[in-house]
């Protein structure tokens, strides 16, 4: 009997998508034969999706769409992506044929689908939000199988700019068209699959975003004078509860370091540190680059506290389980959190061991940094409690998680 095949897609850089990457591997290492689909547009993603791509077994098959790399492809997606949404919004997503509507989605479709449907797997697999129509269409096309994967509750999610209504129209119809036919559906945690099928009627099998456990314990960072907080995005900038922080650390008033690790938006860190020097005069902020999903764990290295502040601005932000949580824990960090709904089952697993608090709460967050610093065996326990968490439950190697994914796939290849 021939080894299945899986395509995995999704329409953003490799380094951009850990949770993609790991599925990959994952079906790598269970013996299925892997491609995975992926874009190539921004240069600073470039290197870091090629040393990714370079340490995986599975075979890495990338769409370079940049203006300086592939002018045409960049030039004629736009013109065929603005169209389309300027249908859909004058028309009504619901209303326009479903190939406009579609393309309307998604920038990359048409090159997605086709390049996906270059070969027939016995599975497509595939999200990330952008890709989830392209994995369907592709699949249709070569008469085969396709799984989803719905990290975020993407109709939840809080857009900017005109055309919202449109823009969120138009996912819900790419939405409604295309979770039906998959032969299984995967979101980022059960808060969201509970809003997929409250909405649509299907049930996702939630697959929290969790990593890797180190072959080695963290050890905690010698004893130093200033409590040192950690968080990272792919963009530092506003709408993300750092200001909240920075508050939070001047109510504190003991001598701490903000480590921020991501791309800047112009102007942000320096009004972050205008807001620091007038409200947090004993706070630090330092500023790190951009740096690979594998190393993230690592990088967690010789601080104390992870922050997850989300602001729980939109209903995907009080649904999900916050990337950086999942890699707090097994870095072995003291975790701050806010107490939304899709952090309540890390909350019940670290207990008092974690500082929560509501959004905007800088009261209980600065009460919280304050006790940290002054009883450094509480937070010498509290750093213990996220490890130990994670060997219990938070990392990607559990049933739940690695295990669920696992089991469906071989369901749907088997079929």
């Amino acid at each position: 009997m021939a080894t299945p095949s899986i395509t995995v897609a999704t329409s953003g850089h490799l380094s951009t998508c850990p949770r993609l990457v790991k599925a990959a591997t994952s079906f790598s290492e269970a013996g299925y034969r892997v491609r995975v689909v992926s874009a190539l547009y921004f240069d600073h993603f470039r290197a870091m999706d090629e040393a990714l791509a370079a340490n995986h077994a599975w075979t890495w098959d990338p769409i370079e769409w940049s203006r300086d790399r592939a002018w045409a492809t960049w030039f004629w997606s736009g013109v065929r992506h603005r169209a389309a949404q300027r249908a859909a919004a004058v028309i009504g997503a619901d209303r326009v044929p479903y190939a406009v509507a579609r393309r309307a989605f998604t920038r990359l479709e048409s090159e997605l689908v086709n390049h996906l449907a270059s070969e027939r797997p016995d599975l497509y697999y595939g999200g990330g939000g952008g890709a989830i129509d392209a994995v369907a269409v592709a699949a249709r096309r070569r008469g085969t199988r396709y799984g989803l994967d719905l990290e975020d509750f993407h109709t939840g999610e809080r857009w900017h700019g005109s055309g919202v209504d449109a823009r969120l129209a138009v996912i819900e119809r790419v939405e409604r068209e295309v979770l039906p036919g998959a032969v299984f559906l995967t979101a980022g945690s059960a808060p969201i699959a509970d809003a997929y099928e409250r909405k649509y009627g299907v049930r996702p099998v939630p697959i929290c975003n969790t990593f890797s456990l180190p072959l080695t314990p963290p050890m905690p960072p010698p004893p130093h004078d200033r409590l040192r907080t950690y968080w990272f995005s792919q963009t530092i900038g506003p709408g993300r509860g750092l200001e909240d922080a920075v508050r939070a650390m001047g109510v504190a008033n003991v001598p701490m370091e903000l480590h921020l690790r991501g791309a800047a938006l112009d102007g942000y860190v320096e009004s972050l540190r205008a807001l620091g020097a007038r409200v947090a005069p004993r706070l630090r902020i330092d500023v790190h680059p951009v740096a690979p999903p594998d190393q993230m764990i690592a990088l967690c290295h010789g601080y104390d506290v992870g922050l997850s502040v989300e602001p729980a601005s939109s209903e995907n932000s009080t649904l999900l389980l916050s990337n950086k949580i999942l890699t707090f824990l097994p870095a072995g960090l003291a975790v701050v959190m806010t107490d939304t709904l899709g952090h309540q089952a890390v909350m019940a697993d670290l207990g008092a061991a974690a500082v929560v608090c509501a959004p905007g709460d800088t009261e209980r967050l600065g009460a919280g940094f304050r006790r940290w610093y002054e009883d450094p065996s509480a937070l010498r326990a509290a750093m213990q409690a996220s490890w130990q968490a994670a060997c219990r439950r938070w990392h990607w190697e559990h049933a739940a998680d690695r295990g669920a994914l696992l089991a469906k796939v071989a369901a749907a290849t088997a079929a």
